[in-house]
Parts: structure tokens; sequence; C-alpha cells
């Protein structure tokens, strides 16, 4: 006999004290359990839950520091399901009173395993059963009896975790399920949920609570409630935690997750976690297995059956374990230790700050209450997001959050209706609704910590934006944490409206440290935010945050590391670099592009900032070890050192006030960055560090350029987006963009990456090149002269390059086919000649017939100054103008006297150093017609010119240049004269850091003292002339000195003096071809052979001068051009042939074959002239196109013949010896068969006679028939149909092709001496001395000044082979091209927004969502209307039983009237008084006309009720509130629930009805 057994004799007894136990279970607060939890499993659970908290906190210290001792060999440790989690299980079988075949946990006794059913049984002999009855009574009372989950249940290897398939839809929604103790380790749980599930961490955990039986929500309530919680989840990477039961508020949250899934628009996978009793669950024998899928279908809803069923809109499953069965209580406890622990443990990605929890209640119960109070008054304190008009508790927490006092009370008027209402909702008796209400009065009075959302508030559609503004409220954060905060979950429009105040002022090293989150996490509008408050990217960008933004391992995937990997050598522990930065930029762009961190002077740069901040962080590691314990006191708020200054740890007070002012503080410990303060207690340590935070090195001039290259290599497409809107160089960055994009994507290609990266590559690269196109447009309808400025002034950055130089090197064809550059190309392709038809014949006779050149049109002197120029040009200009610094010292009048005199002997190029002070201007060099509107005559053109050349005064005169200066600088008082010093271009180092610039600019002596005497004169010259009129200053012509070298040295001269004498080279080369080859060479053709040496020196010439720095670059830049191998290659043959020829009799012939094939070569060449035509030029892309096409068909073609040829050949010549000619003879027969050859005698060389047959005679002509029809009918038809199909393609870009091509002929002809072959050798002696004399070869400097040849010893050698023309600026006209360049941006922005606004895709998508507002709104009159009838209805039949009442009051009345005399007659004698009939009657109707008023008012009241409402509804409408002046107000403020709009809608329906 067992102690189960003995109950049934003692049912009376205890059925009596089991009601004494049950009086003792009505707690209240946060430890009061759920009603339908029992206490004592309550309180185990929780004492279980508090051991199991403190036991595997101290077990993670163990394993922390046992991996650390031994990192190598916990490597390889895994994580087994089965070992780590377990669950639990009955070990003795105790009866309960209830069910007499029931245990405690709730199983059967044939459900429980053979040691729990053993344990629970215990022998006795039969006269000890008596003894057992008599102290069963006291020792189930004392517990001793009682199962409970402590001590009676076990621990045991979990056997439930897999996949759950839900069935029932089109196809299967997979779920993560596993069964574990509700005690389980939390830090194994998130490794579970992160590491084995792959789910990634979150940045906000979201807990749905409310009820749990089913109920209805307002259907606006309902949409807004699904839409916020999906935004909310979505934006910041959030998880929902629910109960994972398919009823109750899990039921709305499975439906917004539903409508997302289903949705197009939201691609982002909401992860939502349910956390479910095991023991509440149907059919969870099914789950039972390891790795197990479980085949899970919904059964009926039973409302009486207490087990429930999964979700299955819900990703992750935890299915609590307890031990118990159809008991809750379980999952509570797990899910408050989880989020206990995320909010307390877990960090977000970018360290530092703890993820953050809260709490959204919708509807629910008494314990819905509860939970509200635990969340906002446990330490850390969670805020809590409660949905008004959802119903019950959400009501209630919502009326008393509005009304309570400050004192946490209620009016004692409301107080009561709440508590009554409390009662009749819930059920509860009167103790109960006290205790509860003191629970929910408790809750409330923090206000801070709960945030009430209507669904007619200010943000009445926005429930995403209260759940986010309750955590910035609840937190109690800093505008810091709050931004930080904010930018975790991506909500700009949080920080924009909720963060960024005015009256906040922001230290901008705390937005600094923002703003790299945000370039690291790709939060484009963050960005925008912090440069729209006050962030100076100038200030923020360093090379150390430089390298730390390429170093991030955040962002999209991209190929930096290949392209890195390929131009140096990388280690493991691999970080990169900014020279290595440059090295792949020079790679991706090629074209010799120079990368401005490749330079010399910014490797020096960079090389001091190492060397900077490794002495710092040496400096860092002796304070470090000078006060070891200091690390340690920041993570505690009392201080650890016994002797402090005030300097070092004014920070640790302050951290304890903030810790030690309320218990409420002790949830900003959340968010706070250790690292931050750490640093802090660095900075302020000595001396030496309190330059720590400015440690990253020098700060860029243009940061928005370094950034846009950060963001293009790295697949930042957005952000260099936004990099392209801010800052200066747009343009410029438009065209790297698109060159590197473009790279970027050919290297994806080749590299076989991912499809998808070279074709977003693609893409980004068309856009930025269209963007460089809108652009130029812009800047060219704005101002045509300063657009041309903006294409060929020099970007020093972007390796002394022009934009137009970059286009070409981004092969962007449609920018260089634009009008502005052609008109640009045509200018320099005429040099200073100004020809407006029949150039080519006027050049001609110009060469031929040389005093023809003085007859034609030049441009003048203030045009030819305006002109670009080459840098070798700059570099002579800069000398001769530092040679003739003395003669500035002379008069006015002698400096303007020698200007007319020396201007004569200008060279090409010549032109203001830096040009005027006043704007630069092309309108001089381009034609009339195309540089002014028509509308604008030649008078006026001709006096704008003169009214510019009026402000030029002259200030230096030398013999190759005038330096000029606008006299406006000098009444402005300016005082700037702008000398070879102050006038230099930016250099890197100006670029780098803008300090240096200043500085270099300061301290300029001797041209300052100069200029000063100088400006006076001039200004007091000024002053005298201040009332005399502007005099007109005619344009000045050049002299004929002047008009032989401009006409030598235009690149059409250049052009048309090769190709003649290349005519007569191949004229000669032909002659000598035809005629009889004598034993000795000809005059002609050793004239012809030194042509060829000097046309291959030109070659070599070209090679070493071309952009690229080192050999191997060289010569892949130079042979990337067809014609120059194709050249190569003709003068290697040639050369050959020559010495064939000449070396002996025997070799003549040899020679002559070579020199005859080579001439072919030669030929050819002619077509590298012809490309210069407009017409010729496009055929020959054309045919260039079809060549590289036809290749893959030639290839076709050689296999078929081969395969036919091969085996006529065998079969037809069987028994022949080998010789090359039988190679040869496998192609030879079978390739003339392709034109219609077909040798019918050889067909089939067997007769009928049967002679001459050889073994497999038959085969040759079935293969021929073969070949022929696949050769002949397919392959050559194939090739036709190619070449039809590109010369379409061609056609249409064919002269955007040449376009393209003419830049490069331009610049060809530009960069070649005037002299051709064989007189160009002059050219190169001088360019061989020159460059002896710019390298100092042989130390030549020295000698010639010990000569006296020259007195300055100061030579600049950078870019002296560079031909490429282009503007040299001063930084303040360089400024001014950067100020044209953003209003031609803002102006382009403008227009980009008006055409996105007004596009077909935006005017469907308003469309859209107008048409979706509009039948939200029509819903929710439809709804209205259903509520207006009710209450229609409802005053209907209340005015029914008024009248009815009414009329039975008035024959009441009427009968009273009849009594009222016989009851009191009029007798003044026996009567005080007398009593009138009428009188009473009059009385009555007066009381009853008071309680029709009364009963009017209440329907009014009602009506109100009923209309202002019908978006909004809520339990406690019922309750009516007083004010102090007695007048009767409904609880809900309806000023602050509907807008304005609202209220227009809600009128409109009352006039209506």
């Amino acid at each position: 006999m067992n102690f189960n057994q003995i109950s049934s004799k003692n049912s009376p007894s205890i059925d009596n004290d089991r009601r004494k136990i049950r009086k003792h279970r009505h707690l209240h607060g946060i430890n009061a359990p759920p009603v339908n939890v029992s206490l004592h499993h309550w309180k185990d659970m929780v004492k279980m839950s508090l051991h199991s908290m403190t036991l595997n906190s101290y077990l993670n210290e163990v394993n922390c520091l046992r991996k650390e001792s031994n990192s190598d060999t916990d490597d390889e440790y895994t994580f087994t399901i089965d070992k780590i989690f377990n669950k639990r299980e009955c070990s003795k079988y105790i009866k309960t009173l209830k069910e007499s075949q029931r245990c405690g946990c709730g199983r059967l006794e044939n459900e429980h395993s053979y040691d729990a059913r053993r344990n629970g049984k215990i022998l006795a002999s039969e006269t000890d059963i008596e003894k057992m009855e008599e102290n069963w009574n006291k020792n189930y009372m004392k517990g001793s009896y009682r199962w409970s989950i402590k001590n009676h249940t076990e621990l045991m290897p979990t056997d439930a975790y897999g996949t759950i398939e839900f069935q029932g839809g089109p196809r299967p929604i997979k779920s993560q399920y596993i069964r574990l103790s509700f005690d389980s380790d939390c830090a194994s749980i998130i490794h579970l949920l992160e590491n084995i599930w792959q789910i990634p961490p979150p940045k906000l955990v979201i807990s749905i609570h409310g009820g749990t039986n089913n109920f209805n929500l307002q259907p606006k309530l309902a949409r807004i409630f699904r839409n916020g919680l999906i935004k909310a989840a979505s934006t910041t990477g959030a998880w929902i935690i629910t109960s994972g039961c398919d009823g109750g508020v899990t039921k709305h949250v499975a439906a917004a997750i539903e409508s997302c899934q289903n949705s197009n628009r939201n691609k982002t996978k909401i992860i939502s976690i349910g956390i479910a009793p095991w023991g509440l669950l149907k059919r969870r024998e099914d789950f039972i297995g390891k790795d197990h899928t479980v085949l899970y279908r919904k059964t009926g809803n039973n409302m009486k059956s207490r087990f429930i069923t999964l979700n299955n809109r819900h990703s992750y499953f935890l299915l609590t374990d307890n031990g118990t069965v159809g008991k809750w209580g379980s999952e509570i406890i797990l899910r408050r230790r989880l989020e206990t622990y995320i909010k307390e443990r877990q960090t977000l990605s970018n360290g530092g700050k703890t993820i953050p929890v809260v709490c959204a209640i919708l509807e629910g119960g008494t314990f819905s209450i509860r939970t509200a109070l635990q969340y906002v008054t446990t330490i850390p304190k969670t805020p809590v997001v409660v949905c008004d008009g959802s119903g019950r508790a959400s009501d209630m927490l919502s009326f008393a959050h509005h009304y309570i006092q400050e004192d946490g009370k209620l009016p004692e008027i409301l107080r009561k209706q709440l508590l009554s209402l409390i009662e009749s909702v819930f059920q509860l008796t009167k103790l109960e609704a006290e205790h509860l209400l003191k629970d929910l009065l408790e809750c409330v009075s923090q206000k801070e910590m709960l945030t009430i959302f209507r669904s007619g508030g200010e943000h009445k559609n926005d429930f995403d934006h209260a759940i986010l503004t309750a955590l910035l409220k609840g937190y109690d954060l800093t505008p810091t944490e709050q931004l930080s905060l904010a930018l975790s979950w991506n909500r700009v429009d949080i920080a924009r409206s909720d963060i960024f105040h005015p009256n906040i002022e922001w230290k901008m090293e705390d937005l600094h440290n923002i703003m790299i989150e945000a370039l690291i996490y790709d939060r484009v509008d963050f960005v925008r935010l912090l440069l729209e408050n006050g962030v100076d990217m100038q200030k923020f960008l360093t090379i150390g945050r430089l390298e730390e933004l390429y170093n991030s391992d955040k962002g999209p995937t991209n190929t930096l590391y290949y392209i890195v990997r390929d131009v140096t050598k990388i280690n493991h522990n691999y970080r990169y670099k900014l020279n290595h930065i440059g090295l792949a930029m020079e790679k991706l762009i090629g074209n010799g592009f120079r990368s401005y961190y490749s330079s010399d002077e910014f490797r020096k740069k960079y090389y001091e900032y190492k060397c900077s901040s490794k002495k710092k962080f040496d400096n860092i590691k002796k304070i470090e070890n000078a006060s070891p314990n200091r690390r340690l006191s920041n993570f505690f708020s009392f201080n650890t050192t016994t002797q402090e200054s005030h300097d070092d740890n004014s920070w640790k007070k302050k951290m304890k006030s903030a810790f030690n002012d309320s218990p409420n503080k002790k949830s900003k410990s959340v968010f706070i960055n250790l690292d931050n303060i750490s640093s802090m207690s660095y900075k302020n340590d000595s001396k030496e560090m309190s330059n720590y935070s400015d440690y990253d090195g020098p700060r860029f001039r243009y940061p928005f350029n370094e950034l846009l290259i950060w963001a293009v290599l790295t697949k930042r497409h957005e952000m260099a987006r936004c990099m392209w809107e801010h800052g200066e160089e747009s343009m410029a960055k438009a065209l790297i963009a698109c060159a590197l994009n473009r790279n970027l994507a050919k290297e994806a290609r080749e590299d076989y990456l991912d499809v998808e990266i070279s074709d977003d590559l693609k893409k980004n690269a068309e856009e930025f090149k269209h963007l460089s196109l809108d652009l130029l447009d812009c800047c060219y309808r704005q101002d045509d002269d300063k657009t041309l400025h903006l294409l060929t002034y020099e970007l020093k950055y972007w390796g002394n390059e022009t934009n137009i130089s970059l286009a070409v090197m981004g092969n962007n064809k449609q920018f260089l086919a634009h009008p502005c550059c052609q008109m640009l190309l045509a200018d320099l392709w005429h040099g200073g000649m100004r020809i407006r038809s029949n150039s080519n014949l006027k050049v001609i006779m110009g060469i031929l017939f040389f005093p023809s050149i003085f007859a034609l049109e030049y441009k003048t002197k203030e045009e030819l100054m305006l002109q670009p120029q080459t840098a070798a040009e700059h570099e002579n200009d800069v000398y001769d103008s530092s040679s003739s610094e003395d003669d500035t010292d002379t008069s006015d009048s002698d400096s303007s006297s020698s200007s007319d005199s020396d201007s004569d002997s200008y060279h090409h190029g010549s032109k203001s150093f830096f040009g005027s002070n006043q704007s630069l201007h092309f309108s001089s060099i381009l034609p009339s017609r195309l540089r002014r509107s028509k509308k604008e005559s030649k008078q006026q053109r001709r006096q704008s010119v003169d009214s510019s050349s009026s402000n030029i005064v002259i200030k230096k005169i030398s013999k190759k240049r005038t330096i000029s200066l606008s006299t406006d600088n000098v009444i402005n008082n300016q005082h700037v004269v702008e000398n070879n010093d102050t006038k230099l271009p930016l250099s890197n180092n100006e670029i780098l850091d803008p300090i240096t610039l200043i500085n270099n600019t300061k301290n300029k002596s001797n041209s300052v003292k100069k200029s000063q005497e100088y400006s006076s004169s001039i200004e007091n010259k000024q002053k005298e002339s201040v009332a005399k009129p502007i005099v007109k200053i005619k344009p000045k012509k050049i002299k004929a000195k002047r008009k032989l070298y401009e006409f030598i040295s235009a690149p059409i001269t250049t052009f048309w003096t090769w190709f003649l004498s290349y005519v007569a080279f191949i004229i000669a080369d032909i002659y000598v071809l035809l005629i009889k080859t004598e034993k000795n060479p000809l005059v002609i053709e050793y004239i012809l052979f030194i042509y060829v040496i000097v046309f291959g020196l030109e070659e070599i010439r070209k090679l070493f001068m071309s952009e690229p720095t080192k050999i191997k670059k060289k010569l892949t830049f130079f042979f990337s051009d067809t014609w120059n191998w194709i050249t190569t290659l003709a003068v290697a043959l040639y050369i050959i042939g020559f010495i064939l020829r000449v070396a002996s009799e025997s070799t003549v012939q040899s020679g002559r074959v070579i020199l005859a094939i080579d001439s072919t070569i030669w030929i050819l060449k002619i077509l590298d002239y012809l490309t210069i035509h407009p017409k010729f030029g496009i055929y020959i892309t054309m045919v260039l196109k079809m060549v590289i096409a036809m290749s893959y068909h030639i290839a076709l073609l050689f296999i078929s013949l081969l395969a036919f040829g091969l085996p006529r050949q065998s079969i037809f010549y069987p028994n022949e010896n080998w010789s090359w000619v039988l190679v040869r003879n496998i192609f030879y027969k079978p390739y003339f068969m392709l034109y219609g050859e077909v040798y019918a005698g050889e067909i089939d060389l067997c007769t009928d006679e049967g002679t001459n047959c050889v073994p497999g005679n038959f085969v040759p002509p079935i293969l021929m028939t073969i070949f022929l029809l696949i050769a002949n009918l397919l392959l050559i038809s194939m090739l036709m149909a190619t070449f039809n199909n590109i010369f379409n393609e061609v056609s249409c870009l064919a002269k955007q092709y040449w376009l393209f091509q003419r830049y490069h002929q331009v610049m060809k002809y530009e960069s070649s001496p005037v002299l051709p072959p064989p007189f160009t050798i002059i050219y190169h002696i001088y360019w061989i001395g020159k460059y002896i004399w710019y390298r100092n070869i042989f130390n030549i400097r020295k000698i010639a000044q010990k000569i006296g040849i020259v007195n300055v010893t100061n030579f600049k050698k950078e870019h002296i082979f560079d031909n490429t023309l282009k503007l040299f600026l001063s930084l303040s006209q360089v400024e001014k091209i950067h100020d044209f360049e953003e209003e031609c941006m803002e102006a382009l922005t403008l227009q980009q927004e008006d055409n996105f606004k007004s596009s077909t895709d935006t005017r469907i998508k308003n469309t859209s969502e107008n048409t979706e507002t509009i039948l939200s709104r029509v819903g929710d009159v439809v709804r209205s209307e259903g509520t207006l009838k009710e209450a229609v209805s409802l005053i209907e039949t209340r005015l029914n039983t008024i009248e009815v009442k009414e009329n039975e009051l008035i024959e009441n009345l009427r009968h009273l009237s009849e009594v009222l005399p016989q009851l009191f007659p009029k007798n003044e004698k026996n009567s005080g008084s007398s009593y009138d009939a009428d009188q009473v009657l009059d009385y009555l109707s007066n009381i009853s006309d008071h309680g029709q008023d009364y009963q009017d008012s209440c329907i009014r009241d009602s009506i109100r009720r009923k209309l202002g409402t019908t978006d909004y509804t809520s339990i406690t409408d019922s309750i009516v509130v007083k004010n102090l002046t007695g007048e009767i107000k409904d609880e809900s403020n309806f000023e602050d629930i509907f807008t304005e709009d609202d209220k227009d809608e809600d009128d409109s329906d009352v006039e209506s009805n």
C-alpha cells in the first residue's frame, strides 16, 4: 500500500483545509503568479531560476578563464544541443487531492517512468497504515507529501529538437524548435539562436503581451498595430517575442507577420520567437526526436481544452519544460530570464551598448497589468507601450495613466468607478480588485516608463514611432546615446524629430563618433542628417579614420581584397593601407593614372603620421604600466586608487553620481560605451596625451573625395552618391566613380565572383556616367565659358589630370561626344589660328606655300593668354617669371612700353600664368556662333571682349610671358600680387592638410614688399582716375613672327606635315619595291631607312614620355593602342628586311620579300591618318569592330577546314613523304572551295573503269558535301549576318566612337613635333638635352652656373614630359570654379527632384498610396455607419420608451388631479394651508420636465460618445469624469486623440445624419 491510496478516506477534512490554503494565494505585485498557475509551483520555479542564474554565471566565468588559458585546444569545441540543453521529468509519482489518478505533475500513473512510479510507492505493513492516515492531513498541510517542481523533477538531456513543417498551405512553413528546461542557461540559448539557428543578432527586442484568449480589435487599430509592428521590427532588425500559441494577442502578431511575408515591398525577414509551455502542447509526443522533422497540422480549437496549438507564423520556438503537463508558468519564467539577460549582457554589434528591450501590451487580463508593473519597476527598468482602445487591461492602464495625480493616486470618484469596472470586467472580489488596482496605480506612477499609444493621437498611424520613442524616453539616455541607438535601428526619422533639438549643444567629438558608425554601417540618411547638423568633414576625416573605414568588416560584399592582392603582398593579418589603395586605383583606372596616395609627398605625410601615432601609442603603454588599476576602476562606481587628482578621476565622480542618484539610473549603464570612458581617462592623464583625440594624423582638404573613393571601392553605392552630392569637384568625382565601378565590374567578372556583383557594379557605373553627363549639360546651359574652364583646369588631387582626360580614362564616350567637349577639341585642334572654313586646304597651302600663312586669321593676344598650356610650358613660364622678377622694380611706363616690343616672342601657349584675377573666359577662343546666344550681336561680343581687356594691368614683362593683375583687387584693398610663389597650384601637402596651405601662403617677404609698393602706386593712380570714364582698349593683334609660331605649333599643321611626309614615304617605297633590286642600295633606299629609323625613335619617344611612371606600365599603356603595335611591327620588319637587303648578295631577295610584306603594314597605316576625317573615321571604326567579331568565325572555319582537309589529303594521297607542303595542302584546296572553286576533276579520282582507285575513295565526296553545307551555307551566312548586325549597331554609335577617338588624335598631334621624319631627329636631340638638364645628369647645372650661363639653381623637374593641355589656376581661381560647379550641382539636384516627382513611377506610387488611404477611410466610414445605425436604433428605442413612460405619467397625473381634490378638500379652518390640484399638477409636471432633460442629456452624451469614438473606443468610456467645476466630461481627451481632419470628418457625419 502507498500513501496515494489514503486520500479517499480523509477527503472531507482535506477539502476544508484546502479552502484555508487557497485564501493565502491571493497575492499582488510583481511576484504574484498568474491566475492559472499554482502558488507553490510558481515559488519553486522562481527559486530554481535564481539558483540557476547564479550557478550559470559562475560557470560561464570559469569557462571564459579556461578558454583564455587554453585557447588553442578550445577552438575545436562543438556545440551539441542534447549535451547543453535538458528537459525536466517527474521523478516521483505523488497523487493529487483533486484527481486521485493523476500525479501532481499532471500525468497519469502509467505515463510515468518506472523509477518515478517506484519512488512514489512506499512499502509498509498493515499496522502502519492507520498511523499514516492519522498523520496524512498534517503532513500534507506542511507540504511534506505535496508534489513540487523543485523536489520531484529531475534534469535529463533533451530529446526533442528539429524542424516543424506547418501544413495546410500551398507550401509548408518551416520553423525551428527545441524542448528545454525553464531554468536553462540564457547564454546557451543565445548561442543556439545566433550560431546554430543562424539568427542575426538583434538591435532591439519587442516583447508582446496581452490577452491569451481570442479577442477582436477595432479594424483601424488592428491595421495600425500590424503596420507599426512590422515597420519597427524590419527597420531595426528586432526580435519579436510572443507566447507562440495560436490564440489571443499572438494571432494579431501573426497577422502582421503574414501581411509582411505576403507583401512584395518588404523583403526583410521578421524574426519571431515563440516561448510556449511544453506541457500544454497538443500532440507533443510527435515532437520527440533529435533533428526531427514534425509535420504539424492545426486541429480544431476547443475552447474548453486546456492544451494549445502553435502558431505557424513564428520562425523559432522555445518549448519550456518544468516537468508538468497541462500547467502554465514555465514559459513566463524563461521569457523573463531571457529578456533580462539580453538587456543586461548582450551588446549591439558596434559594442559598448546593450540591446534594448521594450514591452507592448495589447488588451490583456490581470496578469498583463502585473507584467507591466514588473517591467517598469524591476531594475534595469524596461519601457512599456500600451495600446489604448484594445480592451481590458490596456484601456485601464491608459485611463489611469491619463488621470493619475502627482502623489500616485486617482481622484476618489474616479477610483471608485475604476474599481467597480475592474470587478465587473475581471470577475474579481472586492479585495482582489483592490489589490489589482493598487498594482495598476503603482505601474502607471512610473510615467516616464509607460507610453500610451492612441490610434488617433499625434502620430496616429505610427505605432513603431511609439515603440522607439518609448525606448528613448524610458532608458533616460543622453542625446548621444539616443542618436547611437537610432543609428543602430536605422531610423533617421526618430533622430530628426526626437533627438536633434535646437536647444541641445552637441560635442563635435560625439558627432564624429556617430559619423564613423554611420559610414561603416552604410547609413546614408544619417550621414546626410549629421552633415545638416554641423559635422565638418574636413575636421572629421583623418588618415587614421580613413584607414579604419577601409579595414571595417561591415558593409556589402566587394572585390577590393582581390584588387589589393594583385598589387601588393597580403599576409594573414593584413590591414589596408592608403598607399596600397592608391596602387589599386591605378590598376583599376589604368591609362597612366597616378593616384594621390602614391605620390611622394603623401607618402612622406603618411610616414610622419605613422611615426607620430606609434609614439603616442607608446605613451599610452607607459601610462597603462604606470597605473595598472586605472582601467579596472572604469567598470565600477567606486574608486580603486587611493590618491586621485581632480583631473584624472573627475569622470569617475560623474559616473558615480549618474549611477547613485536614483535606482532608475542603473539602466543608463546599458548604453555606456566603456571604450569612450577609458579614452577619457587617457586623455586627461598627462600633458603628452592632451592631444590624444587628434592622433589620427593630418586632415584632407577635400574629404568627400576620399570618402567617395572608399565608398566606391567597398561597393557602397548610395554612400558614394551622397559623397558625390557634397563637396567640391563633383564632375571629377562622377568620372572617377564611373571608371572605378566599370573596372571593378570587369575584375569581378574575370574572378568569377557572384554575377550579381558584376551587374550591380555595371549599373553603378552607368548611373555615375549619366550623372557626369547631366552635370556637364547643366553647367553648359548655365555658362559655357566657365564650363570650358571646368573641363581643362588641373585637378591636383586626381593625378594632375583634367575632367576631360578623366572622361577619356573612364571610356566615357557620351561625355566626350557632348557639344561642349567637341567645341573645346575643335578649338585645340586649330591652335592659335581662327579658321572657319576650308581649314585643311588653307593649312596645306601654308605648308606648301610659306607666305600664305600670314594671310590666315589668328587669335588676339588676350585670347592666346587664356588658352590651355602644357605642364612643360607652365614650368618654363615659372622660370621666366622668376628670372624677370627684378624687372618689376622699374616704372609702369617702361613695363608697358616693353610689353609691345617683347610680346612677339611668345611661344606656343603664351598666356598669363594664372590669367587675370577676373574670371577666365573661353569666349575668345571659340567661334562666336557657338559661344553666344543668337540674340547677341557682334557689337555686344566685341564690347564684352573690350571691357574684359580694359581691366588688365600689365605687371611683369618677360620674353615669353605676361603676368597680369586685375585692378579690381587693388581697389578692394587686397594688396596681393600674384607672383610665382603665391600662384602655384595646390601641392599634395596642401591637399592633405589645409593648415599647411595657410602656413605656406603667409610668409612671402620679398614678393610682398614689392607688391605693396606696386599696389600702392596703382591705388594712387586709381584714386586719380576714379571719375574718368572707362576707355575701350582695342584687342591687339599678333605680329608676323608670332603668327609663324602659332601656325607651326597647331595640331592641324603637325597632322598635315606628318601625313604629307608619310605619303611621300609610301610613294618612294612603292617605287623601290616595283623596280629591279640592285646589288647596292640606292640613295632613296637609305633615305627610306633613315625615315623608318626616325619614325621608330619617335615611337620610342612616345613610349618613354607616356604618363605611367614604371616601365611595365608604360609598355602596357603604349601597346594598348592598336596602331602603336602595328607601327612597331612595321618598323621592326623594315629594319630586318633592310639589314638582309644590304648584308650580302644571298640575302638580297629575302630582304626584298620582307620589305614587300612590310609594305602592306605601312599601307594599312594610312588608315590611322584617315581616322581624323569625320566620314573615314566612322567607317574605320566599323571595320575594326567587324574584324574583332570575325576572329571567332575564323576559328570555326579553321576547325571545319581541318576536319575536311585532313581526311581528304590522307585518303587521296596515301603514299606521300613528310613535308610542310602536306600541311599546306590540308587547307589549300578546301579553302578555295569556300569561294566556289570545287576542283571538279579531283572530286572523285576513281574512274568508272576502276582505275586510280584508292581505299576509301568514296569518303572525300561525302565529306566535301558536308563541309560545303556547313562552311558555305552555315558559317559564311552566319558571318554575313554578324557583319550586318554589327553594322546596324555600330552605325548608330559610330559617330560617338569617332568623337571619342578625336580626343586621342588631338592629344597625339599636340605632343608630336611639327617636323616630320627624318627631320624629327632634331626634336629628339632637343628633348634629350632637356632631360639631361632637368635630371642634372653629369652635374651639368653646376657647370653651367660656373660658366655663367644661368644664375638660378632651383629648377622643378615635375611633368616636363607632360603634354596634356590644361589650365594652371591659383587657389582663388580654383575656388571660383568650385563655386560655379556647386551652383550647377544645386540646380541639377533641384532638376532631378522635379523629374523624380513628375516621373511616371512616382505618380503611380503616389496614386497607389492615395488609393489605399481612400480605401481605408472608406472602410472606416462604412464601419462607423454600422456604429451610427446601432446608436440611432438605441436612441429610437429610448425615445419610444420615454414616450410610453410619459404617456403613463400623464395618465397618472390626470388620475391624481381627479383624486387630489377629494383627498385634500379646501378647508381653511381645519388646515393651515390649502392645496390646489392644478399647482400640484404643475409641480409634478416640472419634475417630469427635469427628468426628461436629464434623460435627454444622457442620450446626447451617449450620442456624442458614440460619434466621437468611431475610430477609438475603450471599456472606460462608461466612467464619468467630473472636473473641478462639476461639469461632466468624457475620460478620453478628444483634443489629444483626434486630429483636425478626423474632427472635420466627424462633424460632417453628424450633419449628414
